[in-house]
């Protein structure tokens, strides 16, 4: 599994035995056991085994990809692989965009996705590209705004040959869902085979000039999209978020930064679009925008994925 377990603390009374009566000492000393379990839990490291960069949509702004990494770079030293989905103004962009990331991190792998502003070129891969122990990335070209059946079938043949707990980054310009009139070809066929996959995360571009709301969130198993104009809300069962847009930077969304983890559990990965640290914290403790306090006593109520960050907004008295 991607997310930390969590398992709900100890209710005094309600867990305490058959009879469900303890002595004064026995309810402190649980109490105490309690919050003693819930900060292990909160802020407990986790090896750290990969970072992976992804931003999309440069569109010339290599400005602000150059800024974007060397603020990056302050307190992220290794970069494992640069995942850049399209859209970079052709293939002579897109080499100087690889060519200012390996400036900044010169042991980092670029990987190039092609957009629907880039023509063809043999410097925009597909198919798997990476795998290792830690996690595996594989590319999809939608262009021209379709998912191909071949890439598809490919696509689950692989996934069939990787192990479940292994993270797989299927990195994609064109999303699946559909918003504000724009849609992907294909995507139901897509998403019958990745819905199959937990371990699978992906990576959209390409809606930074509609005002996607999606841009800065990140789906999980159980949320809903629609892929159609009219179409049924359709469950997912992997994870599913935006590289970010570089450009544009939507919803404040302008790169992501993904850290792989080991901890008992299996791996665990962070999510972080570092532009938006507090709004991210918001969502994370599912507070509403009207509300300025919410207060909750499990940690399942937090969304697995930003459980870290949580942890650290609280130890830093961001949070209380």
């Amino acid at each position: 599994m991607f997310y930390r377990k969590w398992g709900r603390l100890p209710v005094p009374g309600r867990d305490a035995g058959v009879n469900g009566s303890m002595s004064r000492a026995g309810v402190k000393s649980t109490i105490l056991i309690s919050i003693l379990l819930a900060l292990l839990l909160l802020l407990s490291p986790a090896a750290l085994a990969a970072n992976l960069g992804f931003t999309s949509d440069i569109h010339g702004s290599t400005d602000n990809l150059s800024s974007w990494l060397e603020k990056l770079k302050d307190d992220v030293t290794i970069l494992d692989h640069m995942i850049l989905g399209g859209d970079y103004e052709g293939a002579a962009v897109a080499q100087q965009c690889a060519g200012i990331v390996q400036s900044i991190y010169q042991d980092t792998s670029c990987i190039l996705v092609r957009g629907n502003h880039d023509p063809i070129s043999p410097i925009f891969e597909t198919g798997l590209i990476y795998e290792d122990d830690e996690y595996a990335v594989y590319v999809m070209d939608s262009a021209g705004f379709s998912f191909a059946d071949t890439e598809i079938n490919d696509l689950a043949a692989k996934l069939k040959q990787i192990k479940a707990s292994k993270p797989v980054f299927v990195a994609s310009h064109c999303p699946i869902h559909y918003f504000s009139g724009r849609y992907t070809s294909n995507a139901d066929a897509l998403l019958k085979v990745l819905n199959q996959h937990e371990n699978v995360v992906f990576l959209w571009g390409h809606n930074h000039t509609v005002k996607d709301p999606y841009y800065g969130k990140v789906l999980v198993k159980g949320d809903k999209i629609i892929t159609a104009s009219g179409g049924a809300e359709q469950a997912i069962s992997f994870t599913y978020l935006s590289y970010g847009a570089m450009r544009d930077g939507n919803n404040g969304a302008n790169g992501l930064l993904a850290s792989l983890g080991k901890n008992l559990n299996g791996t665990q990965i962070d999510f972080d679009y570092r532009e938006q640290a507090a709004a991210m914290t918001v969502r994370a403790v599912k507070l509403p925008e009207t509300d300025t306090e919410l207060n909750f006593t499990d940690s399942e109520q937090i969304a697995s994925w930003a459980r870290s960050s949580v942890a650290a907004a609280v130890d830093s008295r961001i949070l209380t």
